[in-house]
């Protein structure tokens, strides 16, 4: 079906979607009862439409303004994000999905 996605903070259904409108609130539910596997449908290069806004990228500056990739996890190679935890005074940061301590760039 053709849609126009408005982007309100949330990703949009064209890039990623989930098997169930509901998702089961307990692991009983969700093996004995449903029936259903759960998942989530990602498509995060997915083409937008001509009439709705380009995905937002974040632009990352040191301190002499030049552009460089957002940091990433030296084990694991993910991206910095929110759920991460910081640690001296901001100059290292852990990774949420490795637990690998990284230094911030300068």
């Amino acid at each position: 079906t053709p849609f126009i996605a408005i982007d309100t903070g949330n990703c949009t259904p064209r890039h990623m979607r989930v098997t169930l409108v509901a998702p089961p609130t307990t692991q009983t539910v969700a093996t004995n009862q449903i029936g259903l596997p759960f998942a989530v449908v990602t498509t995060p290069f997915a083409a937008v439409e001509a009439r709705e806004d380009p995905v937002c990228a974040v632009m990352f500056q040191d301190s002499s303004n030049a552009v460089q990739n957002p940091p990433r996890c030296t084990r694991c190679q993910a991206y910095i994000n929110p759920s991460v935890q910081w640690s001296e005074g901001g100059h290292k940061w852990t990774c949420n999905l490795c637990c690998m301590a990284n230094t911030v760039p300068a």
